[in-house]
C-alpha cells in the first residue's frame, strides 16, 4: 500500500508491517489482512490500496512512544476469517478478542477472562463510522467476560464493576489504560472450518465461543467452553 508521503511518521512502517494474511474462504478474489493497529480487505485485482480497513486498536495512535519504549509496538495479532468470509477474528489488549461483522460493520468486543459461567451470552457491540470505531474502547460493567476459573482472578474487575454501577457517569478506566495492561493481550485464535464457533487463546488456556441462537439475547456470541493444559 502506498502511503501518503504527508502522513508518514516515524512509527508508520512499524505499524503497517502485516503480522497475518489469509485468503477469504469463499472468495479468492480477496485477502484479509492485519496490522499493528487494525484489520484490511484487499482485493487482488486492484491491489493499490485495501478495499475496507476495520480500525481495532486505535486507542494506540497517540499512544505510539510510549508503546515503542515497552517495544509493545513489535507484537503481533492473528486473524482467522468465517466459514462465509462475513466475519473477521482478531485479538488486541486488555484480554480482548474482536469480531468484526464485515457485513453490518460492527465490531463485538469479548473480554476473555475466568470468570462467566458456560452459556452466558458474551460480547459488546460498536459500529464502524469508516475505519473508525464509533464509542469508547471501555466496556461497560454489564459487558459479559469469558469463562470460568479461578474466582480470585476476578475480583479487581468484579470490585470495578461495582464502583461503576454505584457512580455510572465515572470513567471506567480498570481494564482500558493501555500503559498498565498491555501484557494481557489475545494473539492467536482459531475458527471453525465449517461453523460459526472459534476459539481464542490466552496463557495456558483455549477459551471457546459459538454463535448465539436467539436474537432475543443481548450479545453475538455465547461461552462454549474452556480448555486448559
Amino acid at each position: 500500500m502506498q502511503e501518503d508521503p504527508s502522513r508518514k511518521h516515524f512509527f508508520t512502517d512499524i505499524i503497517n508491517s502485516i503480522s497475518r494474511a489469509k485468503y477469504a474462504p469463499s472468495n479468492d478474489n480477496y485477502i484479509f489482512s492485519r496490522d499493528y493497529l487494525s484489520v484490511q480487505i484487499w482485493d487482488v485485482r486492484n491491489n493499490k490500496s485495501p478495499v475496507q480497513i476495520f480500525n481495532v486498536t486505535e486507542y494506540l495512535d497517540k499512544k505510539l512512544c510510549e508503546v515503542y519504549e515497552s517495544e509493545r509496538i513489535f507484537d503481533k495479532f492473528d486473524l482467522q476469517i468465517s466459514p462465509d468470509s462475513k466475519m473477521v477474528l482478531t485479538g488486541s489488549y486488555h484480554s480482548h478478542a474482536h469480531v468484526i461483522d464485515l457485513q453490518k460493520r460492527i465490531n463485538t468486543t469479548l473480554d476473555v477472562k475466568f470468570m462467566d459461567k458456560r452459556g452466558k451470552n458474551a460480547g459488546y457491540p460498536r459500529p464502524y463510522k469508516g475505519k473508525r470505531l464509533v464509542g469508547s474502547v471501555n466496556l461497560p460493567p454489564q459487558a459479559l467476560r469469558a469463562v470460568p476459573g479461578d474466582s480470585s482472578k476476578g475480583t479487581s474487575s468484579e470490585a470495578d464493576n461495582k464502583s461503576a454501577e454505584q457512580n455510572p457517569s465515572a470513567p471506567q478506566t480498570s481494564n482500558t489504560t493501555p500503559s498498565s495492561d498491555l501484557s494481557q493481550r489475545i494473539s492467536m485464535g482459531t475458527w471453525h472450518p465449517k461453523e460459526n464457533t472459534f476459539a481464542v487463546a490466552k496463557h495456558n488456556s483455549l477459551f471457546l465461543f459459538t454463535e448465539k441462537r436467539s436474537s432475543s439475547s443481548s450479545g453475538v456470541a455465547k461461552v462454549s467452553s474452556a480448555v486448559s493444559k
